[in-house]
Order: C-alpha cells, then structure tokens, then sequence
C-alpha cells in the first residue's frame, strides 16, 4: 500500500488512492486499515472490491443453485454446448461461457413462462383469468417446480443487472444489484464474500462523506475502465489489472517484480501504459484498413443469429423435457430424469430468499451496525439442499476395504473347494487300474 500511495502521489497529488482486490486481499487490506487507521485508514485509502471477482463468485452460487436440476442435460440436448463443458458451467471454469449460457437460459425461461400463461389463457374461461403478474404469484403459492425456476430467472436477471452496471459504468445500479445478490451468498454458504460483501457496501454507502471527490467521480461512471472505442464495453478495475497483467507477462516482464519495491513502483506507473502500446500495435495490424466500429460485438448480424437459434433451441428442449411452469402438481422434478426431490429440497426452494435476507440483515446489524460481534466471527452454513437429485449414499473408505476383503476372501474360498474337488478326480482318474487291481486281489 506504500507502494501504490507513493505512485499515485507522483501521478496526482493530492488524490486518494483507490485500490481494487481479490477477496482473499480484500479482507487482508481491511485488516490493516482498521490496524493501522492513522497510516492506512479509510481516511487514507479507497479499498474496492473486484467487480470481476464477485460475478466469479455469483456464478459459482448459482451453479450451486442449478446442480442436479437437469439444466446441464437440457443445455446439452438442445445442441448449445457439449457435457464437459455444460458441466464446466456449473464451478463457472469460464466466465464468458459460463455468463453467455444463463443468458441464453433466462431468455429461454421467459418464452416459456410465457407460453404456459398462453395455453392457461387459451384454457380457462374468459371470466376467471387472472393477469400475468397475478398468475404467477398463484403458481408460486402452490407449486414449488414453478417457484424453484422462478428463483432461477431472478437470480439470472440479478446477476445480468449486476453486469450490465459495469459494461454501463452506472455506480448506482452497480450497488443496487450488488445489495440484491449480497443475501444470496449467506443464503448458499458462500462465507467469504458473505463476509465482505456488506463491508465493501457500507464503505461506498460512506463514500460521500469521506471522500467526496471519489464518490463523485464513482457517480459519473469512473469506477470502470474503459479500454477500447466500443460501447457497453467498460470493465472493473480488477478485470483491467488481469488484462494487463497477462499482456505483460507474456513477455517475461511481470517476473519477479514483487521482490524489489523499486522494479514493482515502475511496473505500477509503466505498465498500463507498456500495455496499451502493445494494444494499440496489435489493433492496427490486425485491423489495418478498416473502418472504425464502435458497435459492441454482440450487436453484429451473426452474434444475434447464434443467440436466437440457442434460445429457440433450449425452449425446444425445455418443451420435450416439460415446460416446467406447466407442472400441476405439488411435486419438485428433475428436468431430464423426472426424479422427484425429497421435502427438504422442496422446503428450500420455498424459504431460501427469506433465509438470505434474514441472515444478511442480522450480519450487518450485529458486525457493522452495532459491531457486537467481531467481523471474524465464525458465519456458521445453512447446508441447505440446492441439488434436486436424491444424495448419492457415500460408503467409507473403511467399509470399502471390508467389502473387498470379503469378496476376495469368497473368491479364495471357492477357488480352494474348486482346485481341492479337481486333484481329487485326478488322482482318482489316474489310480483307477491300481484300486481296481488291489480290489481283485
């Protein structure tokens, strides 16, 4: 933090300087502003939360939300992606895929809630149909396989709101989506980022009064960067860092550097611009000749084709499978299998928001608010059943040598009975003429 005070002093003097982190950093540089207030203090420093970091970590909690329902086997039957990679999704191994698939999902999800009010309308007497909102409050009421995918879409839409903040750069949508995903990492036993989340909110909460001039620039998007000419295409702090960092490494110039303060100080002043040269080289020839285009790439004629075809892909699939918001019954389903869950899974689908909620409000009450218990205090896990496929039961590695034991011991047995009754034919077979003799005799 020396470091990174000093570099900012010769850069800008004057200004505050803003740090992004990891959450395992996070934490650690939180620590040592509350240690050591006068030299570090929140007076002194800016400490932020990496953007990239928390949509890793919310798509990881809804893979978390998503295992075991079929959504994986539905992705692959309708031709999207291949297992090893659907399954990849589910840990979010890649965020971009991983990303593009829950938006490839919630739209499919929204065509065919959609089309199971349709048929509900076409159905029911003109008099007693309810509007669309009304509707699907009812089907929440009474069937958990209608709210479980409910909850999918909204997380989904949460999450893609949560992105949209950054690609914007609007700091007010950027907190208010943040707040939104915030219970659901108590709710899903994501500790960690259970832990900080509201620590990273209260302090950006606070902005206007300790640094005005940071939160006003936060305000008119300046919380993002910005590294390119196309729209909708601003990118957290963090994410920049790792960009940069990769560009610079693949020429050996990242190695080592955190060993001499001196070569870190320069790598920090010299390297964004180190890398935008390298950038900027690698956009003329690639690009020479060629009009500027400030479209964001997902606005081209293809990128919208593909994006339909899966939709219509996974409603088609979804439809083969069932359309799960016209289950009638009280039952919660696995999409492919049509396994039905057990009442725990169907008690967590029908308490999770509230279980969120209430533990997000009681950490910040306790720990920020009226500081009672120490931020370090242990968050103990809800281990609420997310996966709507029955528990595999899993045997001891103690009981597994046994029943190998025992199966070898079996084996044993009936090759000694077997090899016993075999040299016994044989010697008779082969005395025959010598017992038959001495029989005569």
């Amino acid at each position: 933090m020396d470091v990174i005070n000093n570099a900012v002093e010769h850069l800008n003097p004057g200004q505050t300087p803003v740090v992004t982190f990891d959450q395992p950093l996070y934490a650690l540089a939180k620590q040592i502003q509350w240690k050591w207030p006068e030299e570090y203090g929140e007076n002194k420093f800016v400490i932020m939360f990496g953007g990239l970091h928390i949509e890793m970590a919310a798509l990881k909690t809804l893979g978390d939300w998503l295992k075991g329902s079929g959504w994986v086997q539905a992705l692959v039957q309708a031709g999207i992606t291949t297992q090893g990679t659907a399954d990849s999704f589910l840990q979010a191994a890649h965020v971009a895929r991983t990303r593009r698939a829950h938006q490839v999902t919630v739209a499919a999800l929204y065509n065919l809630k959609h089309h199971a009010y349709d048929r509900y309308c076409e159905a029911g007497d003109a008099q007693g149909i309810v509007e669309f909102k009304e509707w699907c409050n009812q089907r929440n009421q009474i069937c958990p396989q209608f709210q479980y995918w409910e909850i999918v879409i909204d997380l989904e839409l949460c999450l893609l709101v949560y992105v949209h903040s950054l690609r914007q750069s609007s700091f007010t949508m950027y907190l208010d989506a943040l707040t939104e995903l915030a219970p659901w990492f108590h709710a899903l036993d994501h500790t960690n980022y259970a832990r900080w989340i509201p620590v990273h909110l209260r302090d950006m909460a606070e902005l206007p009064k300790k640094h005005p001039e940071v939160a006003k620039n936060f305000n008119a998007g300046n919380f993002t960067v910005q590294k390119t000419k196309w729209v909708f295409s601003t990118i957290p702090i963090d994410q920049a860092h790792e960009q940069n960092n990769a560009c610079i490494k693949g020429d050996g110039g990242a190695v080592g550097l955190t060993d001499n303060p001196r070569a870190l100080r320069r790598w920090m002043v010299a390297g964004p611009e180190v890398a935008r040269v390298i950038e900027e080289f690698h956009d003329e020839h690639h690009h020479w000749g060629r009009k500027v285009d400030t479209r964001h790439h997902d606005q081209t004629s293809s990128v919208q084709a593909s994006f339909a075809k899966d939709v219509c892909s996974l409603v088609s699939a979804l439809e083969d499978l069932g359309n799960p918001f016209e289950e009638e019954s009280t039952d919660l389903l696995v999409l492919d299998t049509k396994e039905i869950a057990d009442l725990t899974a169907v008690k967590t689908v029908q308490n999770v928001k509230k279980i969120g909620q209430d533990k997000i409000k009681g950490f910040t009450k306790e720990c920020l608010v009226e500081r009672s218990k120490s931020i370090d205090d242990v968050i103990h896990r809800n281990k609420l059943r997310c996966s709507l496929a029955l528990p595999k039961k899993t045997v001891s590695k103690e009981k597994q040598q046994m029943a190998s034991l025992k199966s070898d011991m079996g084996l044993f047995s009936r090759l000694y009975i077997g090899c016993q009754t075999f040299f016994a034919t044989r010697i008779r077979h082969a005395l025959h003429h010598s017992l038959m003799e001495n029989t005569s005799t």
